[in-house]
């Protein structure tokens, strides 16, 4: 009886002990299960907090991109060139910054996303290049203008005084030119043919008037053929006319009346020009009678008589 009682006792201690050991067992692989899980979970964890910091950097070099871009826009406009391509690579920027703001990207698309920014890093920075090419040429071309304009003003200055020298020493040239009458002498014909020097002439006896005058020395002038104009004002103001022998010329810019004309060889040696006015037929007004000479349209000089 008492083996048997033992026995038993062995077998509820071989029981308990298995039960024992089979929950250490239960527990010891849930531990390795919750070890192995916890440790997957950190794994996930570390990779999904890499995977964010490396989106993030990403994400900021997109947004360092977009500033200089923002910034090559506005010298491209200051430089008054449009570039479109810019706003092309600026869209691709702004949907790579949206795909990795999700977050949900595979290694193999953020490597080409990567690749993609170096692309587009390498495009701006030949735009930096090219603006900096654009601007020192402008400069150049600048300062060049300046250069120009500074000798185009000089020149142009140049030219203006010449001209102006030119214009004075014209107008010296046409003054020192020009032909002074002088030494007049009015003289009359009478009705017996007798030539008469007189203070006063008497209306009745005149047949003819003589007027003659001489041509200052003058070597500047030209030599040649010259048209010689006389004007005899009446004392009323109006000028003498003689038929078929009057006329018009134009005397700075206005037309005149004159009483009679004639050619003349202007030789620059002394000589008498002698105008001749015969009478119309009615007596001659008393008072005093102006004489003007004007030679090719410039006056050259006056005289008087007088008539009672």
């Amino acid at each position: 009886m008492e083996d048997s009682k033992d026995q038993k006792e062995v077998s509820k201690k071989g029981l308990f002990i298995g039960f024992i050991i089979i929950l250490v067992g239960i527990n010891a692989y849930q531990f390795y299960l919750n070890a192995k899980t916890k440790k997957s979970t950190n794994e996930k964890s570390f990779i999904i907090k890499k995977k964010t910091n490396e989106n993030l950097k990403l994400i900021a070099r997109i947004d360092s991109m977009q500033n200089v871009i923002k910034k090559q826009k506005d010298e491209y406009s200051a430089l008054g060139i449009e570039n479109s391509e810019l706003t092309i690579i600026n869209k691709k920027l702004e949907d790579q910054k949206k795909t990795l703001q999700a977050n949900s990207i595979y290694k193999k698309k953020f490597l080409q996303l990567e690749s993609e920014l170096n692309i587009m890093k390498s495009e701006l920075s030949e735009n930096s290049d090219e603006i900096e090419k654009i601007k020192t040429d402008r400069e150049q071309l600048y300062a060049e203008n300046s250069v120009l304009k500074d000798q185009k003003i000089k020149l142009t200055d140049s030219i203006s005084r010449m001209t102006v020298k030119s214009k004075i020493l014209e107008q010296k040239v046409k003054v020192a030119s020009k032909l002074l009458a002088w030494n007049f002498k009015t003289t009359i014909t009478d009705k017996k043919g007798k030539e008469l020097n007189e203070a006063f002439y008497k209306s009745k006896n005149i047949e003819k008037i003589n007027i003659k005058y001489s041509y200052l020395d003058n070597k500047v002038a030209e030599l040649g053929v010259r048209v010689a104009y006389l004007r005899i004002i009446e004392p009323d103001g109006s000028t003498m006319t003689n038929v078929n022998a009057s006329g018009n010329f134009l005397h700075e810019g206005h037309e005149i009346n004159y009483t009679a004309k004639q050619e003349l060889l202007f030789d620059n040696t002394p000589k008498t020009i002698l105008f001749t006015i015969s009478k119309t037929g009615k007596d001659y007004k008393p008072g005093k009678y102006q004489i003007e000479i004007y030679t090719d349209g410039e006056k050259s000089g006056e005289g008087l008589f007088m008539i009672k």
